[in-house]
This record gives structure tokens, sequence and C-alpha cells, in this order.
């Protein structure tokens, strides 16, 4: 089943392999704490999400899609996911994502278009790279983000920074290295 985040309590350890994801989707969520796109702003190191912002996570049932659902969601996000097979689609609905895409069944483009009456969503966040970058920017409504953090389909070749043109949007790719700093 899904991870299900809970607090610790003080003195209890995170698994390891936890307190990697949990880092991995913190520094991808204060990647979009950012105002200017309407995503999403930081406060106190927070995301705070608005009320109605639309988001659609690749890999929705893996280990970091499925936190970042969870967190987007509790932070009052609309999560449409993406995912392979229907088994994956069943643990992105139980870890709170609202639509869940099939992608080898269905074209993801055309169905988030579809979920969102034609405009996009504020948010995508992707971790698959190479096969999922043009159609996830595709996704954006304007003054959307489009935040890569993996590339489990291969890096994305260099872009055409006129692409974001059409629609003043935004490209971002974090990793943990860039926030473990001091």
């Amino acid at each position: 089943g899904p991870v299900l985040l809970a607090p610790l309590q003080e003195g209890d350890q995170a698994p390891d392999r936890l307190g990697v994801a949990v880092g991995h989707v913190e520094v991808v969520a204060s990647a979009v704490g950012r105002d200017d796109h309407g995503a999403g702003r930081q406060r106190g190191g927070q995301l705070v999400a608005p009320r109605g912002v639309l988001l659609a996570g690749h890999a929705a049932a893996g280990g970091v899609g499925g936190l970042l659902v969870q967190i987007v969601k509790l932070r009052g996000a609309t999560v449409i996911g993406t995912v392979s097979n229907e088994e994956k689609a069943r643990v992105a609905k139980e870890a709170g994502a609202d639509h869940v895409i099939i992608y080898t069944e269905q074209d993801f483009e055309k169905e988030v278009k579809n979920l969102t009456d034609g405009k996009g969503v504020d948010v995508v966040y992707d971790s698959v790279g190479k096969a999922t970058f043009e159609k996830s920017l595709n996704c954006l409504k304007p003054r959307g983000l489009l935040a890569l953090f993996g590339q489990s389909s291969g890096p994305v070749p260099p872009v055409d920074l006129s692409l974001l043109s059409k629609g003043g949007l935004f490209i971002t790719r974090p990793s943990l290295g860039q926030y473990v700093t001091n």
C-alpha cells in the first residue's frame, strides 16, 4: 500500500529510505515556493498551496510521487496523478490523488486538458524526464511551473527557451544538494 504521512514523535527515528524520500519531496515542494507563478508559496519553510491549485504528478504511486501526492493534497491542491497500470492507479488513489491517468492506456496531455476544461494545471511535478517533458509543458496553464526532479526515462535534451513563451511558463530542476548546503 501507499506510504502514509505520520508526524514523528520526539525520539522516533525515520527509516533512512523514508528520510531520503521525504527530503526529496521537501526539495521539490520548496522549488515551487514562489508567488509570481501562483503555484504556491513558502511560509516558515513549508509549501502553502492555495485552494484550487491543480497539480499533475508523474509516477504518483512511487515512493517520492506518493509522498508528493499526500503533501500537496494536505495543502489543499487538486491532484491529477499519472501511473502505468491499474494497481498503481489504486495506490495513487489511496494516497489521495483526485484523478489518476494510466498513461500506458491514455494520452495524459489530452486527459489533463479534459479534466481541466482545456485550462491546464498550475504545476507539473515530473520525475520521468525525456519521455514526458514536452507533454508536461503542454499540460500547464499560463504562468504554470514544470518542476523536473528526475529523469527515469533519460535526461531532457537541450531546450529551446522559446517554448516557454507560449504561456509565460517556468521550469525548475531542483536537487537535494542545493538545499542541504550551509
